[in-house]
């Protein structure tokens, strides 16, 4: 960008050959040559973008630092939940092991409790007679 217009000179060197058997090329590349000259490329202008390439390097840059902060902070935060579900997982599977033996503790007490009736009932016909 900065060779081509404004104040820049731009040269074109163009070979032509004497001999007959280059005579098509001279004649394309003198033609060729003839309208590249008339070609105004006018004032260059700067790219503004090229201008600020510094300043989108450097919000970039505090962009990556930032996400790559946030990506610290969820991935603490995935272990942290990981853990917890862990620890619930836990809980759950002692409680309901806790629930088993509660149901077994239950059907024993009632087996005794139909054992207790019974014998008691036994014991109240004995003492009738």
């Amino acid at each position: 960008q900065n060779s081509l217009g404004g104040n820049s000179r731009t040269m074109m060197v163009v070979t032509a050959c004497p001999h007959n058997d280059s005579y098509d090329e001279t004649i394309f590349a003198l033609k060729f040559a003839t309208r590249v000259r008339r070609i105004n490329l006018g004032s260059a202008h700067k790219n503004v973008t090229s201008k600020n390439l510094e300043e989108t390097v450097k919000n970039l840059t505090s962009e990556m630092s930032l996400l790559s902060k946030a990506k610290e902070r969820s991935e603490t935060q995935l272990l942290s939940l990981k853990r917890e579900k862990e620890r619930v997982e836990d809980k759950l599977s002692k409680a309901s092991q806790s629930r088993a033996n509660s149901k077994e503790e239950m059907r024993t007490l009632s087996v005794l409790r139909q054992t207790n009736n019974d014998i008691t009932s036994r014991w109240q016909k004995r003492k009738d007679y």
